[in-house]
């Protein structure tokens, strides 16, 4: 799969305009048209004290491929995410009803990890579980409903700030508490502009910082 050329510009995307593309609920932060894709700028930094381990900047590629319904959670829509670092890809169902953004590992899973539940207020909580993991449990909250994020290309208003945070018992070579903190931008009627996952192990010093920002994207 070959991603989109990068947009080199810098857009402002005013509510007015928003509001046009939208429609309506949390769909206006998540649109699952198939067809529609996204591109983002990742960088990668991974330290361990003051050992630098990994720091390297990449391109990221997702689009909606196909919808199916499900027996148990309706209509979900595929995502397909390609990673060009590791030259792989992989993907997952998400779905948007119940005032909740949730994702899937399969169609018929029987829960899926909450990434966004309304109300859509500041400081509104909710609690999930980790999709990979259903052990871990996660803590959703929204930091803010309303922010406005400006990005090397892009500036979007109002978007609504999210994050993720758990802690989990990691084995091997180094255990201990692992602690994981995801933060989520959305953009009304663009979708998730921005994220930052920060990982960290304070048994062996360890941190992973990985940043993704919207370079280009196309709504069908």
């Amino acid at each position: 799969m070959n991603a989109p050329p990068t947009a080199l510009r810098r857009l402002t995307v005013g509510t007015g305009l928003l509001l046009l593309l939208s429609c309506g609920g949390l769909g206006e932060y998540m649109p699952l048209e198939p067809g529609s894709w996204w591109e983002y700028r990742t960088t990668v930094v991974e330290t361990v004290g003051a050992i630098v381990l990994q720091d390297y900047e990449d391109q990221r590629y997702a689009e909606v491929t196909f919808t199916e319904v499900s027996g148990l959670h309706g209509e979900l829509a595929w995502m397909t995410k390609v990673m060009d670092d590791v030259n792989s890809s992989y993907g997952y169902y998400v779905g948007v009803s119940g005032g909740e953004v949730t994702i899937f590992s399969d169609l018929d899973s029987p829960t899926g990890e909450i990434y966004l539940r309304e109300p859509l207020e500041d400081g509104s909580t909710w609690t999930t579980h980790a999709r990979q993991d259903p052990d871990v449990e996660v803590r959703g909250e929204i930091v803010s409903a309303s922010e406005d994020l400006v990005m090397p290309l892009w500036t979007f208003d109002d978007c609504v700030h999210a994050r993720l945070r758990s802690t989990r018992e990691t084995n091997g070579q180094h255990p201990g508490p692992e602690t994981v903190t995801w933060d989520f931008w959305y953009a009304r009627g663009v979708g998730m502009v921005r994220t930052t996952l920060l990982v960290e192990n304070a048994s062996w010093m360890y941190r992973r910082l990985v940043t993704q920002e919207i370079l280009n994207y196309s709504l069908e």
